[in-house]
């Protein structure tokens, strides 16, 4: 297979023998992440690698020592969240790099638990943690025997058909994991939730006292943004008539016993069906070391910032942070002002209330 021209940095890495290995590692899905963005068959591939081939130039350029530790681990072919790890990894210091942030990757041994980057934000030092979401360990595993299955069953009816056939196979996809039959509250938006809001739930790569930022890279061209989008970081959205509450917004800021809207009609509500009770409390009310999120998608980037954060990202950072590509100020939730943030986030939870028309479901004092 010819090398893809847009990809140039990235593929002056490996060798043919790498590439080749790479490129067969997997028959079926899940392909090796690196393979998909080197084939480059879609247009949303096309993004992530474009995003990845100008984070790895700009890395080039800075350090190229690091950018050669990372082969190791992009030539991984199992567990495949290595090179995902990794990819993720560039994208995030190529684009702090191209954004004119003064970063530094932060060595480790590999016992160490340690956030992946440093940043010097006019004399404040900010701590990076950089995490490549992907499918539910379940799900992952019923994707590949889809994959399989399917690759045999047309294989065989090619054989056995003399004319040119066409083999259409479907399958229901859940990212976060299904939901359990039977599971009250449980459902594929709940289980989205949940799951976002217990990444690197322990935090031992973020020191007390220091600012620290969780980078959320859903660039993976394998799961495509894990069915999010940039309105998840909203309350609420809506599309033809429904609403459905915003993943990403309810796993940050979210409360035990928020009202979670999925396809809720509000003229005619579908009690016990529509809105369901949060089971637990939003990231940032567990957490005082987490200053911010920053979420990373093909074609936007979003800042979320705690409102209880013992110590709150630079105002440095904030105001740099729009030089990142890609950066969608709208769905962002940034501490322009003082307690900007936390009153934009009761005014929302009392907006969510007064949508759910249900007295059990109160905003919190």
């Amino acid at each position: 297979m010819p090398r893809n021209p847009k990809l140039t940095t990235l593929e002056g890495l490996l060798s043919d023998e790498e590439r080749d290995a790479i490129m067969s590692a997997r028959a079926t899905a899940p392909l090796h992440p690196l393979a998909v963005l080197l084939t480059g068959e879609s247009p949303s591939t096309t993004v992530i690698a474009a995003n990845t081939e100008r984070a790895a130039r700009h890395v080039e350029r800075r350090d190229k020592k690091w950018l050669g530790a990372l082969k190791k681990r992009l030539l991984q072919v199992h567990p495949l969240t290595g090179p995902a790890s990794a990819l993720a990894e560039l994208r995030a210091y190529g684009g702090l790099l191209d954004a004119g942030f003064d970063v530094s990757p932060v060595a480790t041994a590999a016992s160490e638990r340690k956030p992946d980057f440093k940043i010097n934000c006019n004399g404040e030092e900010m701590h990076i943690e950089v995490q490549a979401k992907q499918h539910d360990e379940a799900m992952a595993g019923e994707l590949e025997a889809f994959h399989r299955t399917s690759l045999e069953e047309s294989d065989a009816k090619a054989v056995s058909t003399t004319g040119p056939c066409v083999t259409i196979s479907m399958i229901d996809v859940h990212p976060f994991g299904k939901p359990k039959p039977g599971k009250p509250g449980d459902t594929t938006r709940t289980n989205a939730i949940s799951k976002i809001s217990q990444i690197k739930e322990d935090e031992h790569q973020f020191t007390e006292g220091v600012p620290g930022l969780l980078w959320l890279d859903f660039q993976d061209a394998q799961n495509l943004g894990m069915a999010l989008i940039c309105e998840d970081v909203s309350p609420v959205m809506s599309y033809q008539g429904r609403v459905g509450s915003g993943v990403l917004w309810y796993a940050l800021y979210g409360w035990k016993g928020a009202p979670v809207f999925d396809r809720h009609c509000l003229l005619i509500p579908f009690a016990g069906k529509s809105v369901i009770p949060m089971e637990h409390d939003g990231r940032f009310r567990r957490s005082t070391k987490l200053s911010a999120v920053l979420i990373s998608f093909p074609n936007a980037t979003m800042l979320a910032e705690s409102f209880r954060a013992k110590a709150p990202i630079p105002d440095a950072f904030r105001r740099q942070f729009p030089g990142l590509s890609w950066v969608h100020l709208p769905s962002s939730v940034i501490d322009w002002t003082a307690n900007q943030v936390e009153a934009t986030i009761s005014m929302q939870m009392q907006m969510i209330c007064a949508m759910a028309n249900d007295p059990a479901y109160t905003p919190l004092a």
